[in-house]
């Protein structure tokens, strides 16, 4: 579960990486909606070594997001900060100096 994802990605060993990155992908996989396990899954594949994986997560929670928003989720809107994290992961950003 998520505990042993969180133990893999803070080990930072490879091998955990792609154990995380797994797990990460099941987990979004059955909550497509859930732009918070989108996130994380972002995350993980970057630190996988997988940023074609991280760019298309990215952008498919962003959209994700924009469709909460105009239904009226607020409970699953991300932060202003996480949309700027996905949208550098997208590609669609650049970093703050």
């Amino acid at each position: 579960g998520d505990l042993q994802t969180t133990l893999s990605e803070l080990s930072g060993a490879p091998a955990d990486f792609f154990t995380a990155l797994q797990l990460r992908e099941q987990a979004a996989a059955s909550y497509p909606t859930n732009v918070q396990f989108g996130l994380k899954l972002a995350r993980v594949a970057l630190k996988a070594g997988e940023p074609t994986r991280a760019r298309e997560v990215a952008l498919q929670t962003l959209r994700q997001d924009e469709i909460n928003r105009n239904c009226g989720h607020l409970e699953r809107w991300l932060s202003d900060q996480e949309l700027a994290e996905l949208r550098q992961l997208a590609g669609q950003e650049t970093a703050a100096d």
